[in-house]
């Protein structure tokens, strides 16, 4: 049985919305983020939705998913190359579930989608970050405008450097796609997505200012609970 099936008989059998604390333990699983994963997923490919409001198990007002009266989970979308996920229906490729902390790139990139999707954008392509394949992470259309944008995790660290200064590098590295964006395509907008919460990003997000201004973007800030704000 697929996470995906054990997530949706966990959901319908609940008999309204759950949060991911709740319905990790029905779907058997021991990790919240497993289930904040493959809800996104979900929430991305149109199955469910994540609204915040009452979950029917512990009674908090959380993010939580929730789907029709007949909740059923629809076959699975034919596979795509493995280099670029292109997507009509919104399918997001990761790793597996609870494989990856939740402020990895490619789950930042999952958290940024589901919310495109959700405000009305069409995703036409979100490149399989596991893979470290190259292209524009996501790709959207919508009312005719076409947007790009680049998403940057937060780093683990290595021996020789610790996460605050290569997470300058990656932040630097995103601005320096702005600026590739703009001189290849000056009639797309251009997102750059990050993870919430960390100073080092926070920080830096003020000193780029000027670009902002020069070269307008919009920061899409990604928060643990999958929730996306726009900057």
């Amino acid at each position: 049985m697929s996470n995906e099936t054990e997530f949706m008989n966990a959901l319908a059998g609940a008999g309204g919305p759950l949060c991911d604390d709740c319905l990790a333990p029905a779907a058997g699983w021991n990790q919240r983020q497993q289930a904040n994963q493959v809800g996104r997923r979900l929430e991305a490919r149109g199955v469910i939705a994540r609204p915040k409001t009452t979950c029917v198990m512990c009674h908090k007002i959380k993010t939580v998913s929730a789907v029709g009266d007949s909740p059923s989970l629809p076959s699975e979308p034919p596979p795509v190359a493995a280099q670029t996920r292109s997507v009509a229906g919104t399918a997001v490729a990761e790793p597996p579930a609870g494989a990856q902390p939740w402020h990895w790139e490619g789950n930042v990139q999952a958290a940024i989608a589901a919310h495109l999707a959700s405000t009305g954008w069409r995703l036409t392509q979100v490149v399989d970050t596991a893979s470290k394949a190259q292209g524009v992470d996501v790709i959207a259309q919508r009312n005719g405008l076409e947007l790009w944008v680049t998403v940057k995790g937060y780093p683990k660290g290595t021996e020789r450097t610790n996460p605050s200064t290569q997470s300058r590098h990656w932040f630097s590295h995103a601005m320096f796609d702005v600026v590739r964006y703009r001189t290849k395509r000056p009639d797309v907008a251009i997102g750059v997505g990050l993870p919430d919460g960390f100073t080092t990003y926070l920080n830096l997000a003020p000193t780029v200012a000027w670009l902002h201004a020069s070269a307008p973007f919009v920061f899409y800030w990604a928060s643990e609970d999958g929730e996306v704000r726009e900057d």
